[in-house]
């Protein structure tokens, strides 16, 4: 029988593939930031997968049967012709359980951002002392920043989803509206499946490890290229060789760019 692949081996093969590519830095150090962010990022992939399951397998089931239990009750009691509840009613319960799921997984991405920001400039300070700030040099030098929501359509989306369930209570009637729910009531609250939780949390997911690629390579960039200029290379081979490289490496993080505004 085919042994399973388990999905945390997968990921920390490749972070400490992505890691060990970092020039003067460790991760094997018994201390020191190496260690710090490689236990931050195993700890929130864990977090994520975790809720995901959480919901899926346990609260949004839950919730379902809860509304058939509820409905057995009402029609065994002697009061039923009192009771004016309808199926459609109770399933509200079901969908806000799914919207509270929506609101967790994007408070969830939301912090990971912020935290993976800060251990990122750690990182950057380890390996390199010298320059601008991290983010700030991303900015600058690419035009792009990790928390403006709007770069990703997922994220831009999920966003909207979050706000529209904490700030009007389900509604959709946050504005600008968003492009995907355009022909929703704005007088009936969103209803979500268990297939659009597990298809957007698995989104995320993806993005979770596209950003953690990205900082990584965005960090060896700044490291390398910062005040490493061409004309400080009297040989014209080792200029051109510069060059190269550095052409290559900007577009591949250009290339990293397009991909999550695609997502």
């Amino acid at each position: 029988m085919k042994r399973k692949i388990n999905r945390y081996d997968v990921f920390i093969d490749t972070l400490s593939k992505n890691f060990s590519q970092i020039n003067n830095f460790q991760l094997t150090q018994e201390e020191g930031i190496g260690k710090t962010l490689f236990e931050f990022i195993i700890k929130r992939l864990a977090e994520i997968n975790s809720f995901k399951i959480l919901f899926s397998n346990y609260y949004i089931p839950a919730a379902s049967k809860s509304i058939s239990d509820d409905i057995n009750e009402i029609n065994k009691s002697k009061y039923r012709y009192l009771i004016k509840i309808s199926k459609d009613d109770l399933k509200e319960n079901y969908y806000e359980t799914i919207r509270l799921g929506y609101i967790g997984m994007f408070h969830k991405y939301e912090n990971y951002i912020d935290d993976l920001l800060i251990q990122a400039e750690n990182l950057n300070l380890e390996v390199s002392d010298k320059g601008q700030p991290l983010i700030k040099y991303i900015e600058e030098n690419f035009n792009f920043k990790f928390k403006d929501w709007k770069h990703s359509p997922t994220i831009s989306r999920l966003n909207w989803i979050c706000i529209c369930n904490k700030h009007y209570d389900g509604y959709p009637i946050k504005e600008p509206k968003n492009i995907q729910y355009l022909s929703l009531p704005n007088d009936e609250r969103m209803k979500f499946t268990k297939d659009d939780f597990v298809r957007d949390i698995d989104m995320l997911i993806k993005i979770y490890e596209l950003m953690l690629q990205a900082i990584l390579n965005f960090t060896m960039y700044k490291v390398t290229f910062e005040f490493s200029e061409s004309e400080n290379f009297e040989d014209e081979e080792l200029r051109q060789k510069h060059l190269n490289t550095k052409t290559t490496a900007n577009m591949m993080l250009n290339k990293f760019i397009e991909i999550f505004k695609s997502l």
